[in-house]
């Protein structure tokens, strides 16, 4: 018989920060409960609410991941080991959609932990 322990819980917020409505977070947060010695993930999706490029950068800030777990943050087209401090997403191109994805193996560490993010207009900043 197998056992399903979970055991941990990862969670992504995102705060917009602009001085117009250039985009939007679908989903404001992502709340996930992960399985030790596997893979998990969780998204936030970003729509661009012009009809043009939207230039978007982003700070992470309020990170209490454990560090010994296997972490990797993809920001649209560009993937991360562990969570950068910032970054700048590439162009989004009208109508599409843009998203945070966190993928995180927390190995056998038994803990919790969160990570914010503020995503910027980089135009309007």
């Amino acid at each position: 018989m197998k056992l399903k322990l979970i055991l941990s819980t990862l969670a992504i917020a995102l705060a917009s920060v602009t001085y117009a409505q250039t985009f939007e977070c679908i989903d404001k947060s992502a709340l996930i409960e992960v399985d030790l010695n596997s893979y998990n993930s969780a998204q936030i999706d970003i729509s661009n609410l012009l009809g043009s490029d939207l230039f978007l950068e982003w700070d992470a800030f309020d990170n209490t991941l454990n560090p010994g777990w296997d972490i990797a943050l993809c920001d649209y087209t560009s993937c991360y080991t562990g969570i950068p401090d910032s970054g700048t997403m590439t162009t989004l191109p009208g109508g599409i959609n843009a998203f945070f994805k966190i993928n995180v193996n927390p190995y056998d560490a038994l803990d919790s932990g969160e990570v914010s993010f503020s995503v910027y207009d980089a135009k309007t900043m």
